[in-house]
């Protein structure tokens, strides 16, 4: 019996936040809620002789809520910064492209289209595919070759700066 708590505290740690949420609104309203509230609510006498365990649960649910608000908050930030980051290498890739390179990204902005068709070797694609310009849609080729589409970043720089095309 004595070796059980650490499990039921794991478990406890298991919970979803809205669980601490609601056990932190619940305790906070019966720690600091007006007196004639919790007489109303028939719970003065328990506040009164459990107010250390209600204030324990208190604390611990607002930190363990708390540090999950954090860690999703920290999660996004580190999702958008490397997102940020990709789009920023494929703007610096894009204003050093080749001439080969520029040739492949050509037709995509004179047809105005997302999708063009290359061969599944050839090395340019490839290349621009590797640094996130290209994306290859399906396995599936025609007899244009295989589908690529341009990425959103790439297609927005090119789209402003035709001129890194022309050149």
């Amino acid at each position: 019996m004595t070796t059980d708590w650490p499990k039921t505290a794991l478990e406890v740690l298991k919970l979803a936040p809205r669980y601490f949420a609601a056990t932190a609104a619940f305790t906070g309203i019966v720690l600091f809620g007006p007196d004639q509230f919790l007489e109303r609510l028939r719970i003065s006498k328990f506040a009164e002789n459990y107010h250390t365990t209600i204030g324990i649960v208190f604390v611990g649910s607002v930190c363990l809520f708390a540090v999950d608000l954090v860690h999703h908050i920290a999660k996004w930030m580190k999702g958008y910064w490397r997102n940020w980051n990709h789009r920023k290498l494929i703007r610096a890739r894009l204003r050093n492209l080749t001439d080969a390179e520029k040739l492949i990204l050509q037709p995509y902005l004179a047809d105005k289209t997302r999708t063009c068709y290359f061969e599944l070797g050839n090395g340019v694609v490839i290349g621009l595919e590797q640094c996130g310009i290209l994306g290859c849609v399906s396995g599936d080729q025609n007899n244009k070759g295989f589908p690529y589409n341009i990425s959103d970043t790439a297609w927005d720089y090119l789209s402003a700066n035709r001129c890194n095309l022309d050149e």
